[in-house]
């Protein structure tokens, strides 16, 4: 589901990750979001990082 958003919009935040899995709004949520990216961003992953907080976008590798 994230690979086609990225796909289809060039890049995704982290707010629009929880938005697009059902995610809320609570600290729990926002770190576990924010390891999925880390993970999806890492070497082996399908997103490459941008930007710095609290402007971080993910795109496509």
């Amino acid at each position: 589901m994230v690979k086609e958003f990225v796909r289809d919009h060039g890049s995704i935040t982290p707010k629009q990750c929880r938005e697009l899995l059902g995610w809320g709004e609570s600290a729990t949520d926002r770190v576990e979001i924010s390891k999925l990216l880390r993970k999806w961003s890492g070497a082996d992953g399908f997103l490459v990082r941008e930007g710095k907080p609290p402007k971080v976008r993910y795109a496509a590798r």
